[in-house]
């Protein structure tokens, strides 16, 4: 009788164990959630935002008069008005899980997705960040390795966009105030107030073979395809839901779904709302659109990587490379001003970029070896300003080394540029991150040597490409600059050009 005591007393206390640290354990995810939602500031007044409840049994988890959107740190006019304009849902939300290319690229991609959203009635969740890569979901150990896509946050875990931009003026000052686009939301607040129901929207680039639909499943009359019972979307939505569920769980919140499957002919010629229509998006006021890996668009139908939108679409007013500098955080800045003073210790110099990926580019192309008649042109302009300009130093930037560009490690490229540097005893220099307490990140890198060549009095840049367009942005900007030249920018080009 004693032993059966004993026994009936372990087994109770072991269940009041078991309880006290189930709810510690669910009060703490939800403290979790609840010190970042109290962390957020609601800049939109509630009562300029129109919106019709839903009784859907996929409904957010929050009404819009409980969602918040991003912590953008600021309460500005300019994002009121865009919200109140495009009447954006609190709970409608598109997340792009890749986007296309490297950082800058990739940037100017992300704001093509947020003007493209935007005629959902949706906000674009904001992306995290590693190695000059933006990714849609924060790095864990959930994290599929979707098909066609390279093994990421390999050696560490991603960060948010804060980590290089300042995104109280991303938000308010570019998106909203600039462009009339809504600000991002951040994953947080996806997760909390999404409908649980995930659309997919896959734009077919014929990128992953055949398990996913090809040109000849297109008609002239049929260029949407419902394409969730494809084996690879089944695959897609298995490893999607895996990390999704696991982060719901986590913060205690319920499941998510995938209920539809949209496949676009990308040679189409479309408009947000034709997409919408055509791929099943009626409830705008609670959408939640997830697209594999997003391309941006383009005018020009010669463009094959991205979608065709017609030349006055209102979706081409959005921030481009070309146009607008991205706006740095300060933490990112105060290393360009140490690295800008390292490397010139206050004086002026001439600064030369040279784009390794793009001149291995032209010459694969091209199968022709044009790098070589680029590298001549430059060492014959740097010669002319070495006579105009005798008293400035020259700097030379590449895009290989220790932190460089991915794809000019596999560049025809590389090999050239460092022949020719080699041939007349040339040094490159390149920013440590180590040195001045940077992150040891490709991505700040590569945004702090931009932001710093672009101090050059003058500039020269080799090979083109959004990076370089970035450059001449902000030297452009900064207005203290005497002359920019452009070499090489494009195979039509293969000539010195000045640009400033």
């Amino acid at each position: 009788m004693k032993k059966l005591f004993q026994t009936s007393f372990s087994l109770i206390l072991l269940v009041i164990i078991s309880l006290v640290f189930y709810y510690q354990r669910y009060d703490h995810n939800f403290v979790a959630v609840k010190r970042h939602t109290n962390n957020l500031t609601f800049p939109y007044p509630l009562n300029t935002i129109n919106f019709n409840e839903t009784s859907s049994s996929s409904s957010p988890i929050h009404s819009s008069a409980n969602a918040k959107p991003t912590d953008i740190g600021i309460s500005t006019e300019a994002c009121n008005d865009v919200i109140k304009k495009y009447n954006i849902s609190m709970n409608s939300f598109v997340l792009g899980l890749s986007y296309w290319e490297q950082l800058t690229m990739a940037t100017t991609n992300l704001c093509s997705l947020t003007a493209f959203s935007r005629h959902w009635h949706a906000r674009t969740v904001e992306p995290f960040t590693r190695n000059a890569e933006m990714w849609g979901l924060p790095s864990t150990a959930h994290y599929p390795v979707f098909h066609g896509m390279p093994p990421i946050y390999k050696g560490g875990p991603a960060k948010p966009l804060d980590s290089l931009f300042n995104m109280t003026l991303f938000n308010s000052h570019m998106l909203c105030s600039q462009y009339n686009i809504p600000p991002l939301a951040d994953f947080e607040e996806f997760m909390l107030n999404a409908n649980r129901s995930i659309r997919l929207l896959h734009f077919n680039f014929n990128a992953y073979g055949k398990q996913i639909p090809t040109a000849k499943e297109f008609s002239d009359d049929n260029h949407y395809i419902n394409c969730l019972g494809h084996s690879y979307f089944k695959d897609f939505s298995s490893r999607l839901l895996s990390y999704l569920n696991a982060e719901a769980s986590e913060r205690s919140l319920p499941s998510f779904t995938v209920d539809a499957a949209c496949c676009v002919n990308h040679r189409h010629l479309t408009t947000p709302e034709e997409m919408a229509s055509k791929c099943g998006f009626q409830d705008l006021e609670s959408l939640t659109v997830v697209i594999p890996i997003w391309r941006g668009y383009s005018e020009l139908p010669t463009k094959k990587f991205r979608l065709v939108v017609p030349e006055d679409s209102p979706v081409l007013h959005r921030p481009v490379s070309s146009d607008i500098s991205y706006p740095l955080n300060n933490g990112l800045l105060s290393n360009v001003t140490a690295y800008s003073h390292e490397i010139s210790e206050g004086k002026d110099f001439i600064g030369v970029h040279i784009r390794t990926a793009k001149l291995g580019m032209l010459d694969y192309v091209s199968r022709k070896k044009l790098s070589t008649k680029c590298f001549d042109m430059t060492w014959e302009l740097i010669s002319k300003l070495q006579k105009e300009f005798p008293e400035l130093p020259i700097k030379y930037f590449v895009d290989f080394g220790t932190y460089g560009s991915h794809s000019s490690e596999i560049g025809l490229g590389k090999r050239v540029s460092k022949r020719q540097f080699a041939r007349r005893k040339i040094n490159h220099i390149h920013y440590d991150p180590e040195k001045h307490g940077g992150w040891t990140d490709q991505g700040f890198v590569a945004l702090v040597e931009q932001s710093a060549i672009s101090n050059a009095k003058v500039l020269v840049m080799v090979g083109g490409g959004s990076f370089q367009d970035q450059i001449l942005t902000r030297f452009k900007d900064r207005g203290t600059g005497k002359s920019g030249y452009a070499i090489c920018w494009t195979k039509d080009s293969l000539f010195v050009k000045k640009v400033v």
